[in-house]
């Protein structure tokens, strides 16, 4: 428990003892120098020591994220592995993962967010489906870049300031909303100053009524405007129930084309996502299957990795050739999160854009430290391009988990969800400051930027250069931002 908690809480200016006395590991305290240890990818690595009597390892002049050190394990089929290590940066802070390489696949085995001047610890875990050799090497989930400031004549302008804005962030981080927010403005000011993404969540049916789809309040909830750019929503047409009637099979198709037909086609094109059963109707929108459970609960077969597996295999036996998305709900208890991994590693497997629909937490002493975790792990795997959280806001409380009280200030989950809105879109370090040679380097998160260089006598700056950072695409070299001077 204490190693749990210091996991989630403290850096720590010395790291702790290891785990199980290092367990397979080669030279886990590092007595022995770089013993054990190699080169992961194009980086330099050296030994070194601190005043404490501290050793550790240093990767440097990595030109990737997953340039780093490693080593290699021969792991055994149905083993269950622990894994823990202790890292930091050198400059502000970092999603680090641990992965490992085998013959057949990369497994995440864990991650933490690592900063500068401190010690955090990485503490997960794998199972191993097949023996064989795997390779440990550590990956950042940020992207180094460097900048050299140079006069017009390609001269490098030493001491300049940098300042880089993050005018976009790459990965997509909403909440669902209701018709609550309708002349609210206090939730339509906290929703407003936090988001440019949204789901729509209805309300319930009333018993044999079926809503108006002419009625524009389920899509108007959505469309204010920030500057000029309109919220992006994500939507699916619901087949009310209707209840104390009897209905009979073909009735019921009767009711669910009329109502699929009208929501779809009066909102066609105003949403980035629907259901999959309105592909049909609106073709310009990525279609999605939506399970719950399938990430959350590995005692619950019926939704299992396997099963979504099998429906998306069905899909296409059918005769669907087009495009389509994975939706996860992701309501949780206690995160598991060695299986959450795992099974989104199976379901990446189809090749298709994971998004995470419905993410909440259930009430308990620990929902803000659950919340976060979840949110970093989701956040680390490649395979997942969005997470909507399922916190619409009514009087009487949320359906689960709320990130406000009553009055729209933050609750603890509300904190966890600012924090890390603020470390996905800002930029570390920053604004910085050119070396001798008009070199500045950084780590960014995916996204777009704009970079602005000034002249150290304060009287010249730079065009804006504009920089898009994207998963698993190659960094430039070096940025070059000229100054007139």
């Amino acid at each position: 428990m204490g190693y749990f908690w210091i996991r989630c809480y403290m850096c720590l200016a010395k790291p702790l003892e290891p785990q199980y006395n290092g367990g397979v590991v080669v030279n886990p305290q590092l007595n022995e120098g770089l013993k054990g240890w190699t080169t992961f990818g194009d980086a330099k690595i050296e030994h070194g020591q601190s005043n404490d009597g501290n050793k550790y390892i240093i990767a440097s002049n990595r030109k990737q994220p997953f340039h780093s050190f490693s080593q290699k394990f021969n792991l055994e089929k149905d083993k269950l592995y622990t894994f823990s290590a202790w890292l930091q940066v050198s400059h502000g802070n970092a999603d680090i993962a641990a992965i490992f390489k085998t013959n057949t696949s990369y497994e995440t085995a864990g991650w933490v967010v690592a900063q500068k001047g401190c010690w955090s610890m990485l503490k997960g875990g794998l199972v191993v489906n097949v023996s064989g050799p795997a390779e440990l090497y550590f990956e950042v989930r940020k992207t180094r870049v460097k900048f050299q400031a140079v006069d017009q004549h390609g001269q490098p302008i030493p001491n300049a300031t940098i300042s880089i804005i993050n005018k976009r962030p790459n990965f997509p981080l909403g909440v669902a909303i209701n018709k609550n927010i309708l002349g609210n403005n206090a939730y339509q000011n906290w929703f407003t100053s936090r988001f440019k993404l949204t789901g729509l969540r209805r309300s319930k049916q009333r018993r044999g009524k079926l809503l108006d789809p002419r009625r524009p309040a389920p899509v108007r909830q959505a469309q204010w405007r920030l500057g000029t750019r309109p919220q992006r929503y994500m939507g699916r047409p619901k087949i009310p129930a209707i209840l104390g009637l009897r209905t009979f099979p073909n009735d019921l198709r009767a009711v669910a084309t009329h109502r699929t037909n009208a929501v779809v086609l009066r909102y066609r094109g105003q949403l980035i996502h629907w259901d999959v059963r309105a592909r049909y109707i609106d073709r310009k929108m990525l279609p999605f299957l939506n399970e719950y459970n399938t990430i959350e609960e590995p005692g619950d077969g019926a939704s299992s990795p396997a099963k979504y597996m099998q429906k998306i295999q069905l899909l296409r036996s059918q005769g669907y050739k087009g495009p389509l998305g994975i939706g996860l709900q992701g309501h949780f208890g206690i995160p598991n999160l060695p299986y959450v991994r795992s099974s989104i590693d199976f379901l990446a497997s189809a090749g298709l854009p994971i998004w995470i629909t419905e993410l909440d937490v259930k009430p308990n002493p620990n929902q803000a430290a659950y919340l976060e975790q979840i949110l970093r792990e989701l956040h680390a795997h490649k395979a997942v391009r969005g997470i909507l959280l399922w916190v619409a806001w009514s009087p009487q409380g949320c359906y689960t988990m709320c990130l406000t009280d009553n009055n729209f200030k933050n609750l603890a989950t509300g904190d966890v969800v600012d924090k890390i809105r603020n470390e996905w879109s800002s930029a570390a370090d920053l604004p910085g400051t050119t070396d001798s040679n008009g070199f500045f380097e950084t780590s960014l998160f995916h996204g777009e930027y704009e970079a602005k260089i000034s002249h150290p006598k304060g009287d010249q700056f730079s065009t804006h250069q504009k920089i898009n950072l994207v998963p698993e695409e190659e960094a430039r070299d070096v940025y070059r931002v000229q100054i007139n001077v």
